[in-house]
Formats: C-alpha cells, sequence, structure tokens
C-alpha cells in the first residue's frame, strides 16, 4: 500500500515539476515577446512625432491673403496655416528689446509662471507668486524660474499689427483675447487643444510646432475642461509617449512646422498641437479671436488689404497692464451656444425666468435658491434687449459686446485666484503658515523677538516657499507698535488669526482645499508619476482612466523647461488594452 501512495506521490510531483517548468517557459517566453514588441512599436517611449513622420501639409503665404480666402480655406475648414514674416512689420519686431522693455513698459505688470517642471508650485515676482512687473522680469528671467504668460497690457497694443485677412467684416469684431509669451527658451507645452482661434506670431526665438486635427479626438485620449468648452488636456506625456498604453496613438496623423522669428500661425480653435521653443530669447504675441460662423465679402469690398494696429480694434477683454485681468473668460460665442442648447424643442424658441433657472441650475451647476433666481433676474435684465421678459435668439444677436462683458462678470464672478492679486494667497497652505507662525512666534517670546529678516526666511522658506513680497506684507500687519520687531505680547491668536484669514481663499465652506486650476503648480513630473502609478496598478486607458485638471476655456500653450526622460516603468500589454477598448 504504501508503496503505491510513494508511486502517487512521485507521479503527482513529476507532474507539478513539469508544470512548473512549463510555467517558467512560458512566463519567459512572453517576456521576450514583450520585448520585442517594444522594439517594433516605432516611436514607442520617444517624443512625441516619432511614431510616423509627419504626413498633414501645412501650408504657407510670405504675401496677404483675403478674408474670404482665409475664412473658407482655413477657418471654416479647420486647417492651420503659416504667414510667413507677417511680423516683421510689427513695429514690436524691432523695438522689443530687454531694455525697450524695461524703459518704456517696465512699471506695468504681467503674469508669470514657472518653467521648470515641478520646481515650486508658482514662480515669484516682484509682486508676489504669479505677479511682476514688466522691468523686473526683463532682468532676472534667464537667470529665475519663471516666464510671462500674461495678458497683453493695452498700452503695447501699439507696437501689434492685425494680419491684413482679419481687417474688416465678421473677423476684424471676432478679437476675444491678446497674450504675450517671454521665456528664455527651452521650454515645451503638453499635447492640448484651446478654446479659441489663435493667430501666434513669434518675435524671437523659434517654435516647433506639432498639429493634430481635432478630428482624432479619441486617439488623443482627450480630457475635456467642461461641456461648453473647446479647451483641453491629453493625457499623452510628450516627452516618452507610452504607446503600449495609448495604443491609438500610433494611428494618429500630425502636420509639423518649424516657426521662425518674424513668422505668425494660425491654430484653429479646437485643433490639437504642442510647442517646443528654443533660443535663450523667445517672445510671442498669440492674437485669441472667436469661433466665427460665416464671413460676408461684400463688407470688405473697396477696402484696402493692408495690416492695421491692434489699438484700432474691439478686444473683448482688455487688460490695462495692472490690476485683475480677464485671461481665460468666454465670449459671446460661448454665451449664445449655452442659451442656445437650453431652448423649448418645441414651440417658441425663447427662454423664461423659469428656463433661465433651469439652465443655471443644469449647465452651471448652481443649486435652487433665491440666489440663482435672483441670478436669473438680472440675466434677464441684461439679455433682454426687446423687453418682453423672454430671452430670444434675437435678443442674443442684437445684445452688443458689453452686455456679455457684463454676463461674464454675473456668472463667473469679477475675478479668480489665477488672475487677481490674490493668487499666492490661494496657493500657499494656509494650516501649515499658521503653524509656522506660531512656532516662530514661541521662539521669538524674548525680549528681542521676531526680526522681519527671521519672519521673511521662515514665510519663503520650504515647504511654505511664498514670496518676499508677501513675507514683507503680512510682517508690517503684526508689527503692529512698528519697532521692526514682532512680539507674542502683541500678536494674539485672535490677531493673528485675522491677519492670515485672506489666505483661506484656497479653502472651500468645509475646510477642503479647493480644486481651482493650476491650484498645484506640479509640473508634468507629478502628472508622470500618475501616469505611471495608473500602469503598475493595472489602470485602463481612456478619458474615464485618464481625468485631468483641465485648464477652463483659457489658451493652454504654456510651456515649462525640458526635463529629462522619466525612468521606465512596468506597462501593460496591448491584449489587455483591446479587451478593455472591447468592454
Amino acid at each position: 500500500m504504501w508503496r503505491e501512495k510513494g508511486a502517487a506521490r512521485m507521479a503527482t510531483f513529476r507532474y507539478v515539476l513539469t508544470l512548473v517548468i512549463c510555467i517558467c517557459g512560458s512566463v519567459a517566453a512572453v517576456a521576450a515577446a514583450g520585448s520585442a514588441t517594444d522594439a517594433t512599436i516605432a516611436g514607442h517611449r520617444q517624443p512625441l512625432g516619432n511614431h510616423r513622420p509627419a504626413e498633414v501639409k501645412i501650408d504657407e503665404f510670405s504675401e496677404p491673403i483675403t478674408g474670404d480666402v482665409f475664412f473658407n480655406d482655413y477657418i471654416k475648414l479647420q486647417k492651420p496655416v503659416v504667414f510667413r514674416g507677417f511680423a516683421k512689420k510689427w513695429p514690436a519686431f524691432s523695438r522689443w528689446t530687454d531694455a525697450t522693455l524695461a524703459e518704456e513698459y517696465g512699471s506695468l505688470q504681467v503674469k508669470i509662471e514657472p518653467k521648470k517642471d515641478g520646481s515650486s508650485f508658482g514662480a515669484e515676482g516682484i509682486l508676489g507668486i504669479g505677479r511682476d512687473t514688466i522691468e523686473n522680469f526683463v532682468s532676472s528671467y534667464k537667470a529665475r524660474n519663471k516666464y510671462i504668460v500674461s495678458e497683453l497690457p493695452t498700452p503695447m497694443y501699439k507696437d501689434v499689427l492685425i494680419h491684413e485677412s482679419m481687417g474688416c467684416g465678421e473677423l476684424s469684431r471676432s478679437l476675444v483675447e491678446v497674450d504675450l509669451w517671454v521665456s528664455s527658451g527651452g521650454t515645451r507645452s503638453r499635447l492640448h487643444r484651446d478654446a479659441f482661434n489663435a493667430v501666434n506670431c513669434l518675435l524671437s526665438g523659434t517654435k516647433a510646432w506639432y498639429m493634430i486635427d481635432n478630428n482624432q479626438t479619441d486617439n488623443v485620449y482627450f480630457v475635456a475642461s467642461g461641456k461648453y468648452e473647446m479647451g483641453g488636456l491629453s493625457p499623452i506625456n510628450v516627452d516618452s509617449v507610452n504607446l503600449k498604453r495609448f495604443s491609438r496613438f500610433r494611428d494618429v496623423k500630425y502636420g509639423y512646422v518649424d516657426i521662425e522669428a518674424g513668422d505668425c500661425l494660425f491654430i484653429p480653435g479646437g485643433h490639437y498641437h504642442q510647442v517646443k521653443s528654443t533660443g535663450d530669447r523667445n517672445i510671442a504675441v498669440s492674437v485669441l479671436f472667436g469661433r466665427v460662423d460665416k464671413f460676408s465679402k461684400q463688407q470688405c469690398e473697396g477696402k484696402p488689404l493692408v495690416a492695421r494696429p491692434l489699438t484700432e480694434f474691439d478686444v473683448l477683454w482688455r487688460w490695462a497692464g495692472t490690476g485683475i485681468m480677464d485671461m481665460g473668460r468666454g465670449d459671446d460665442y460661448f454665451f449664445k451656444q449655452m442659451f442656445r442648447d437650453n431652448m423649448p424643442s418645441k414651440g417658441k424658441q425663447e427662454l423664461s425666468m423659469t428656463g433661465l433657472v433651469t439652465l443655471l441650475v443644469n449647465d452651471m451647476g448652481m443649486e435652487r435658491t433665491t440666489f440663482t433666481k435672483q441670478m436669473a433676474k438680472e440675466m434677464m435684465k441684461l439679455l433682454d434687449v426687446d423687453g418682453d421678459n423672454k430671452l430670444s435668439m434675437t435678443d442674443l444677436e442684437n445684445a452688443d459686446r458689453q452686455l456679455y462683458r457684463n454676463l461674464s462678470f454675473l456668472i463667473e464672478g469679477e475675478s479668480d485666484l489665477q488672475n487677481g492679486y490674490e493668487f499666492e494667497l490661494g496657493l500657499l497652505d494656509y494650516h501649515l503658515l499658521r503653524d509656522t507662525l506660531e512656532e516662530l512666534l514661541m521662539a521669538g517670546e524674548s525680549e528681542e523677538g521676531v526680526s522681519k529678516e527671521d519672519f521673511t526666511t521662515a514665510y519663503t522658506a520650504e515647504p511654505l516657499k511664498g514670496s518676499v513680497y508677501r513675507a514683507g506684507k503680512l510682517f508690517s500687519a503684526l508689527d503692529s507698535n512698528g519697532d521692526g520687531k514682532i512680539h507674542s505680547s502683541e500678536v494674539s491668536a485672535e490677531i493673528l488669526e485675522r491677519h492670515l484669514e485672506p489666505y483661506e481663499i484656497g479653502y472651500d465652506e468645509g475646510g477642503e482645499r479647493r480644486d481651482t486650476d493650476r491650484m498645484d503648480e506640479r509640473g508634468d513630473d507629478a502628472d508622470r508619476a500618475e501616469e505611471n502609478e495608473g500602469e503598475e496598478n493595472g489602470e485602463g486607458e481612456g478619458e474615464e482612466n485618464s481625468e485631468g485638471e483641465g485648464e477652463g476655456d483659457e489658451q493652454m500653450d504654456g510651456e515649462e523647461e525640458l526635463s529629462e526622460e522619466p525612468e521606465e516603468e512596468e506597462e501593460e500589454g496591448d491584449d489587455q488594452e483591446g479587451r478593455r477598448d472591447e468592454l
């Protein structure tokens, strides 16, 4: 009997051993096959554009084109086009040296952002995190981690020309915003698309553009930023495209163009693009204009085809170079589309007060409260041009641009953190700031107190990393007797709370951090880490697993300093990806 049992055990052992050998062999074979697959995927883990040659032709013109050609052949068809040498006609092309900018426009303010990936959550200027003067910027930008991404101050409009094709008709009345970009080069953007059409003109340096048609939305794994907004991001790492995880990107066709100083590129709204900037001084101006549905050639008959100064055009959102800017707001097209989508499907195409309240609840995420009803009344008062207490498409078409400016202020508020002086207050961790200052005051309980130097050091050092400007303002507020020292006797808990209350702007009513655009300026390093973590955890591809913070309706050609290629990590195979697609 024991011999039979022994023979059975031996047979079982041999079977298990054979099974283990087979499994190990299969694993080794799969691993080898996986390595072979990696090697045969063109462009895998390489910068964007290496998966296939550029196949989409981008037209170029060195002479003016008419408005109807621009509209019918490019805007309407959403095709990019290059205007070679147009910006060389601008006064800015020869005038905007660092010295002239500092001398003539030095007191004007600009919004700034950090260049380096994940280096900090904000760039520091003379007016705090995210805000600088032009004079201070040009004296330090080549040595500091910052670059300008800002509305162009209106005093600088006189140095900018609008392209000949946009000098008349609907195009001349469609300008939304004008932005300024200045860096020391070596930057690049993520793959994204913007809400508005744009003519991006380069005054210094070079830019390499990768252009992808918006009919390839599924293949770029687009993450939309809002219901009515065309802007948003792709989660793909442009420095190291993972073509196993994002396999559909292998089929993406794209156009490529190098833009030199003096050239302009038309970027259709909703057109995906990625841009790399080079040169030790890179300056660009981007003229944003709305989504134009028609162009009346008759309105341009008899008018000369000439470039005109920006000062002669009505720009929807203008900024004087100080105070709160309006960068990233919507335009009249955005609001008309929102109202149009909420019109009754049957009967008269008009909205009553009840319809406006429903719009605010369903589309703007508001609760059905007295405040919402009051806002609906204000909206009706603004836009009901014929005074019948009904909002029709005729009312919307007859409303002028100033009414839509007022409507934007009503719905979106006068400012957000990014565009105002409170940006730094929302960035800093309120609780960490309070704890840091309490510890500092306890350490300085002696008669000597806390000096401004020690206070500034604590405020600007890790992990707070606030600005010298804001440190000085807070110190002055706490130094009630003006002796240049802060003593615990003059700063009670109540006084400290009162002066730190503005920093709570970064928190909601429940005490949680607000999920605002770029509240955490982590850079792409954090995005890559999330991508890697997703792969290691076996997360699937696609929009539902690629949720990311969109950047609203503003243009997102923000560029950051080029970084080294991230380390390789375990990847999922195409078979897993395919099964997820089927699901």
